[in-house]
């Protein structure tokens, strides 16, 4: 059986959605996408849905031709149906990069080999959860500057070392050039150092430049009760550590999203 989603949007996203389900996915707003996207209705399997078995959006119409489902709807509205033949052509598949079916932001969407995307699913979608306590890695690709980005999020103290200085941070960027594989390699080999030695060698990694943010401390006075190292997030979205007594735990983040003067800074001249 399947569920009609209705859709509504901001100036950032459109979201699908159902009343009992609450907000299922969604993707990046813009006029011409919109225009597009609203025109038809989108469905979500409710079977498959409710045993939390991987399924995706997807609409019944023939206004974008075989294509069905949403994900590769947003690339073809982007790309252009051209190039997704050409994906399909070389046994390519639209990769949802944080394996979550529903998040069909342009960024979070490459064409990938089929194969790859096997090899992805055995290793980097299995064990990015299991490091999330320490660290949570993602990769994004930009789709003006056809760049991607791994960005770093630290839950616990990381030291990082360049030009001899010593310096603590709470999040790291990795700008790379238009390689969906070197950017899977880098994202998988990442995870594995962080999970088995809690480090990361930079010259094994494949990155074209990178930028940092630095932890910011912030000691509690006499007054406030805080035990252990937590972190809270400030407006500006940096992570603020707290060194209170006695650790008893720690907030982690799923995701932190990339850094767009990184994009600007590096980008093609379009």
């Amino acid at each position: 059986m399947s569920v009609k989603l209705e859709l509504s949007y901001d100036d950032r996203r459109i979201q699908f959605l159902n009343k009992e389900y609450g907000i299922i996915g969604f993707t990046d707003y813009t006029p011409k996408i919109w225009g597009e996207i609203s025109k038809v209705n989108w469905y979500v399997n409710e079977k498959e849905f409710k045993k939390g078995e991987k399924t995706y959006i997807y609409t019944g119409s023939n206004r974008f031709g075989e294509t069905k489902k949403l994900h590769q709807i947003v690339m073809k509205l982007w790309y252009g149906e051209e190039a997704l033949k050409a994906a399909y052509a070389k046994n390519y598949i639209v990769e949802h990069h944080n394996n979550r079916a529903f998040d069909c932001q342009i960024s979070n969407l490459s064409f990938a080999s089929n194969d790859l995307n096997l090899t992805k699913a055995h290793s980097f979608d299995k064990t990015q959860p299991k490091l999330l306590r320490q660290a949570a890695v993602n990769f994004y690709k930009d789709f003006e500057t056809q760049q991607y980005q791994i960005t770093i999020a630290f839950t616990g103290e990381y030291v990082l070392v360049l030009e001899g200085k010593a310096i603590c941070v709470d999040r790291i960027y990795f700008l790379y050039e238009d390689n969906f594989r070197i950017v899977y390699t880098d994202a998988n080999r990442i995870i594995d150092e962080l999970l088995e030695v809690g480090n990361l060698n930079f010259k094994l990694l494949s990155y074209k430049k990178l930028s940092y943010k630095e932890a910011k401390f912030y000691v509690p006075t006499d007054g406030e009760k805080v035990e252990g190292i937590q972190f809270i997030t400030d407006e500006e979205g940096n992570n603020i550590m707290i060194i209170g007594k006695d650790a008893k735990g720690t907030v982690f983040f799923n995701s932190i999203p990339p850094n767009q003067d990184l994009y600007k800074k590096e980008g093609k001249d379009k």
